[in-house]
């Protein structure tokens, strides 16, 4: 973000999905999550809320990458395994497995399918 109107486009962007997500009409707060991750891909609590939206909208491929970038520790998650090996599976079978830059490890995470609305 450079100048102060790009700066109050953001803000206004982020309170619409904050908003958004409270009110849960989950595809239309994965929308705008994702702009904002695009503005800042380098906060983890946006990606965190992406995963969010995206698992609750049913899109689980999309919520298991933007989940694996909100727990990266680079975007200033802490993430902690004792698992050497692990997968983060999705129940429609999709696997993803990612090294993390914390010793080499690898970190784990399930997503169950939401329940139906």
């Amino acid at each position: 973000m450079g100048t102060g109107a790009e700066t109050m486009d953001f803000l206004r962007t982020l309170a619409r999905a904050e908003s958004l997500s409270a009110a849960e009409p989950w595809p239309d707060a994965a929308l705008v999550w994702q702009r904002v991750v695009a503005t800042n891909p380098v906060e983890g609590r946006f990606w965190s809320q992406l995963a969010q939206a995206q698992y609750h909208a049913r899109d689980l491929r999309g919520a298991i990458v933007a989940y694996g970038r909100a727990l990266d520790p680079r975007d200033g998650a802490l993430v902690s395994s004792r698992k050497p090996r692990a997968t983060f599976k999705a129940s429609t079978g999709a696997k993803a497995s990612r090294p993390s830059t914390v010793s080499g490890s690898r970190w784990t995470m399930t997503c169950p399918m939401p329940a139906r609305a």
